[in-house]
């Protein structure tokens, strides 16, 4: 699962991600994926973290469920991560984390009708034992990851299935890693480094405008997927666009989104199509994604609230 909007699942991106809203923060994201095709992919996730300032570190959690082909195809997650920050100077901070991850994976096909077993006088064969095998598949999984944070610079890696899912001697979930980064260009007139602090924390002015580049690249076994895009916000509003391409496939899907952040409170929402993808094309239709993410108190480093000082408009997109 690949979320369009680099921040729709945050500790399923990075676990280093835990923790870097406010004291407490929860989240939930809704993708649905190729909405005209005749099994369309529904993801549910939700998150919650807390950042402790006394232990300077954070703890959170999240649960992602992935449906598909009329639930035949199910996933499931639930992710307990821990984050530890380290404040290497004023403007430099590094965070890294581990997270432990409960696993379900479950297909059964015995009742689906491919097209391709429907012949020309519409008789069905039907799936022979040695085809689409069913399995209910539970494990313990690990993850890692870190972020580098300097300024409006990020830059994240993040490593995933080190335990790798395994259904009659076939892996079914590969090793997967994550490569991130954005960096924050404030346009104000007054954006100089004396006043940088109280231009990032006016959320209502829409004369504070940030332009935010985005990348990300994934890689799992057979599938490469790069991401990117730019976002502009002005004020609490943000709108932006991206790319999303599957290499070994040449699949490419266009991105549009939007929504509000603002220092207690995130909502966006995001459609993409494919717009080149050989038989995919006009197929599959548009996917959409929503996220709503709340924020209670200041994460508080050094005796100020250093996460609105660098973030845009005190969030991450």
């Amino acid at each position: 699962m690949v979320f369009n909007h680099p921040y729709s699942g945050m500790l399923y991106t990075n676990p280093a991600y835990t923790g870097i809203f406010g004291a407490v923060h929860a989240g939930l994201s809704y993708r649905n994926q190729f909405t005209t095709s005749p099994s369309p992919y529904h993801t549910y996730y939700a998150e919650i973290d807390a950042f402790i300032n006394k232990w300077n570190c954070a703890f959170g959690a999240y649960i992602l469920n992935t449906t598909a082909a009329g639930s035949r195809l199910i996933e499931t997650k639930v992710g307990l991560s821990y984050m530890f920050n380290v404040k290497i100077n004023e403007d430099l901070e590094f965070k890294p984390a581990l997270q432990i991850i409960f696993q379900n994976k479950q297909r059964n096909f015995q009742s689906y009708t491919f097209p391709d077993r429907i012949d020309i006088t519409g008789v069905i064969t039907p799936l022979g034992p040695q085809d689409y095998e069913p399995y209910n598949v539970n494990n313990v999984d690990f993850a890692v990851g870190a972020i580098l944070q300097y300024r409006q610079l990020e830059f994240g890696l993040s490593a995933h299935h080190f335990k790798t899912q395994q259904a009659d001697d076939k892996l079914i979930t590969p090793f997967k890693f994550i490569v991130h980064a954005k960096y924050i260009f404030n346009l104000s007139p007054h954006n100089t480094s004396a006043g940088y602090v109280n231009a990032t924390n006016n959320w209502d002015s829409f004369n504070e405008i940030k332009l935010i580049p985005y990348f990300r690249f994934t890689h799992q076994e057979n599938y490469q997927y790069i991401t990117g895009g730019l976002f502009l916000q002005s004020g609490a509003l943000f709108v932006g666009g991206g790319i999303k391409t599957a290499l070994k496939q040449e699949i490419t899907n266009i991105a549009l989104s939007g929504g509000f952040a603002a220092s207690g409170i995130r909502i966006g929402y995001s459609m993409d199509f494919i717009a080149l993808g050989n038989k995919l094309k006009g197929w599959s239709g548009m996917s959409h994604e929503v996220f709503l993410h709340l924020s209670f108190g200041e994460r508080v480093v050094g005796g100020r609230p250093k996460w609105k000082k660098y973030s845009s408009c005190g969030c991450y997109l």
